[in-house]
């Protein structure tokens, strides 16, 4: 006896259907958490005690974008704009480093920014607190 319903058919296109909603999901909860937190992070830098907090690791962010691009470079690929979100703890360990978009020198900042450690933040923390910091780095030659 043939089957003449094809509901077998069916199955394939909805599992591909299924697989394309998901995906679609997880970026769109992946780009709002990042912007999530890069919103985060400028405004706890934003404060006056903040500026004073992110000039204060302006030597290891130099250092870090020197290791990642070569000096004089005006290479387009080592030149743009990019931003990166971050977590500090009270000692100034540095965690959870994202970058936007992902280039060859954003992903080098990110290695590298994630060894770094930074000053005590000079906000209260309370135990386990993590300071959210981003920023924008435009590289230009």
């Amino acid at each position: 006896m043939k089957c003449r319903d094809n509901r077998f058919d069916y199955w394939p296109k909805c599992i591909g259907c299924l697989l394309v909603s998901i995906i679609f999901f997880v970026g769109t909860v992946y780009a709002s958490d990042f912007a999530a937190r890069a919103k985060a992070g400028k405004q706890a830098l934003g404060s006056p005690e903040g500026q004073q907090y992110e000039a204060s690791w302006g030597e290891v962010m130099g250092t870090i974008l020197h290791t990642c691009i070569p000096i004089g470079s005006s290479e387009s690929a080592n030149l743009g704009r990019f931003t990166f979100v971050a977590d500090v703890s009270a000692s100034g360990v540095v965690s959870s480093v994202e970058v936007e978009p992902s280039t060859a020198v954003s992903r080098c900042f990110a290695q590298h920014f994630r060894e770094a450690h930074l000053p005590r933040p000079p906000m209260k923390l309370k135990e386990g607190e993590l300071l959210p910091i981003a920023d924008d780095i435009v590289i230009t030659p």
